[in-house]
């Protein structure tokens, strides 16, 4: 045994885990990394399986042997309101959370939804970028949320609207869609809803092993029936693949001249704070 009850085979685990973080390059979860595994035929898809990676990626963690801040836990949210020690720091967090409308001026209004909250770090980003309402259900939305999804369509009536979605291949998730679509559909709502991920044909392509459909969700004998007995969960794409997925299907639907002219105008605005934090900064009122 060697490294504290890691024996040759779990280091060669932990090794594994390494080169994943290092090929994918952005800070995951621990289940992202394990799906990862999985898809690269590593480790098998099951809970016994699961239970043991995390056993050990825990134990790599604490001896040092992977860097603990690498990984990441959407699930529990640590919160505080901002704070900041003087006006100028203030100011300067004002500058960096500066940003120009992007789908005022443009003939579409697009939104980007998703099941899963965990890959909530992948997909802020992109939506960041391009100023798109990023919408997480972790499942099925509430009915909250889709009314205010109404709202908010109601109010881009003139606009082509898209929602472009991002969920499992299961029972759940192939019903989600249907669930969304009804009922914003039951308010005289027209858009257009795109499937992004994950799909069967995105399954096949990236050989992406599956796991056995959860039997007591309601939904299960329709889902098999129709796919077989074989689910799979949007972590399982790789985020270099899930990362084009999601802008490549907002710049589909997306002016890039007028984008540009828009980060134009963005710069042109940042440039004035600054000069603002500039002038405050000379007149030494902190």
């Amino acid at each position: 045994m060697t490294k504290m009850g890691l024996g040759k085979k779990n280091l060669g685990l932990v090794k594994e885990i390494k080169t994943i973080m290092t090929e994918i390059g952005i800070k995951m979860t621990i289940r992202q990394i394990y799906y990862q595994l999985v898809s690269k035929h590593i480790i098998e898809n099951n809970i016994n399986s699961y239970k043991n990676y995390n056993r050990i990626i825990t134990k790599a963690r604490k001896q040092g042997m992977i860097d603990p801040f690498e990984i990441v836990d959407t699930s529990k949210p640590l919160i505080k309101n901002p704070s900041w020690d003087n006006l100028t720091d203030f100011f300067e967090a004002v500058k960096k959370s500066y940003k120009k409308k992007v789908w005022t001026n443009q003939e579409t209004y697009v939104e980007v939804w998703l099941e899963k909250d965990a890959l909530r770090g992948i997909f802020k980003p992109i939506t960041d970028i391009y100023d798109n309402y990023l919408a997480i259900g972790r499942g099925y939305q509430s009915y909250t949320n889709l009314i205010k999804a109404v709202s908010r369509f109601q109010q881009r009536e003139d606009k082509e609207i898209h929602i472009l979605y991002f969920g499992d291949f299961d029972p759940t998730g192939l019903d989600i869609p249907r669930n969304i679509k009804e009922t914003i559909e039951s308010f005289g709502v027209n858009f257009k809803f795109h499937k992004i991920a994950i799909t069967k044909e995105q399954i096949e392509k990236y050989d992406i092993p599956p796991i056995l459909t959860k039997k007591t969700d309601s939904r299960a004998r329709k889902f098999i029936s129709e796919h077989g007995d074989n689910a799979v969960e949007l972590d399982a794409l790789n985020p270099k693949v899930l990362r084009e997925l999601i802008e490549n299907s907002i710049l589909e639907h997306l002016d890039k001249e007028n984008f540009q002219e828009t980060t134009k105008n963005e710069i042109t605005d940042l440039e004035k704070i600054q000069k603002f934090i500039d002038s405050y900064g000379q007149r030494g009122d902190d």
